[in-house]
């Protein structure tokens, strides 16, 4: 929320996540707190990680009339 509001008009917010875990499934109710969404796990839990995240970003901006324009996702392994 803060992240969002600290942006100025035309400004980048760059983000990164490292709670997989909970992101691919392994923790569906902390990921439905965290990010409002119930990930489903499968070979495509990375994909589905970043889109969680992605909408997360964006229900926060349209709280303030804000909305966001992604211009980079990318998943790395993460050990």
């Amino acid at each position: 929320d803060s992240a969002v509001q600290a942006v100025a008009e035309g400004g980048m917010l760059a983000v990164t996540c490292t709670d997989m875990g909970v992101l691919c499934g392994n923790h569906g109710e902390a990921c439905f707190a965290k990010y409002g969404s119930y990930p489903v796990r499968g070979k495509h839990c990375h994909e589905m990680a970043l889109r969680i995240v992605l909408s997360s970003i964006e229900h926060h901006a349209n709280r303030y009339k804000r909305y966001i324009v992604p211009m980079l996702s990318v998943s790395v392994d993460f050990y």
